[in-house]
């Protein structure tokens, strides 16, 4: 699970800076549209806290070169999984 972006390449500069941050995270979709996480089975909910504002921080930072930030108004909703 994890946001999809409707510009080509957004997800990919997500999971870079994700990566980049210590968040793992890999592309997913028919386009590399999403920016999927990568959570361990068992997580505690600071963790998961934590993780969340590491993919937040990822999707502002964008590319490491800077020449382009992402919107976050062009995203769609995180999908999240019931009780999370």
């Amino acid at each position: 699970m994890g946001p999809a972006f409707d510009r080509p390449g957004a997800a990919r500069e997500v999971c870079d800076a994700a990566y980049r941050g210590g968040l793992l995270t890999e592309t997913a979709g028919p386009h590399d549209e999403v920016a999927k996480v990568l959570p361990p089975l068992t997580v505690a909910d600071g963790q998961l806290e934590q993780g969340r504002g590491m993919l937040d921080e990822a999707v502002v930072s964008g590319p490491a070169d800077g020449h382009s930030r992402l919107e976050r108004a062009r995203t769609r909703p995180v999908t999240h999984a019931p009780g999370l």
